[in-house]
């Protein structure tokens, strides 16, 4: 097995502005966007691997989170005239959160083929998801 990642890069948590700053930039130590003056900020992390088995082999491993359904909440919203289903679109989200000595939260998001599309990182979940909300929409036409 070979694995590969990048050092993560930075951006403004406010208005993505990439910045030239270490990620293990201390809170206190940012610099002010130059864009923006926020100091939230946002990281993108490129993570790779390769597992290889034998040459006749291939083994692929795809792990479905729970699904939890209030079903009486389900049935109002699909009964509610008012709402008109256009599309399904779905997004798979694998959270990663602080361990000991940490404090950022990790969120990745893949999409209906399994592919990872996007990944964020911040201080809070509020943080995380907001750096990656735009892959939560329903893409515009001729997008996914």
């Amino acid at each position: 097995m070979s694995a590969e990642s990048q050092e993560p890069e930075v951006y403004c948590g406010q208005c993505g502005t990439k910045l030239d700053e270490r990620p293990n930039t201390p809170v206190e130590e940012r610099k002010p966007c130059p864009n923006c003056g926020a100091t939230r900020r946002r990281y993108a992390v490129t993570l790779s691997a390769v597992v290889e088995i034998g040459a006749a082999l291939e083994a692929k491993v795809v792990v479905q989170p729970p699904t939890i359904i209030v079903q009486q909440g389900v049935d109002a919203l699909i009964s509610d005239e008012r709402l008109k289903r256009v599309r399904e679109v779905a997004r798979r989200l694998v959270w990663y959160e602080p361990t000991q000595g940490a404090t950022e939260w990790m969120v990745e998001v893949y999409g209906d083929d399994g592919a990872l599309i996007d990944s964020g990182m911040g201080d809070s979940v509020e943080d995380v998801l907001l750096g990656v909300a735009e892959r939560l929409l329903p893409p515009t036409e001729g997008e996914e």
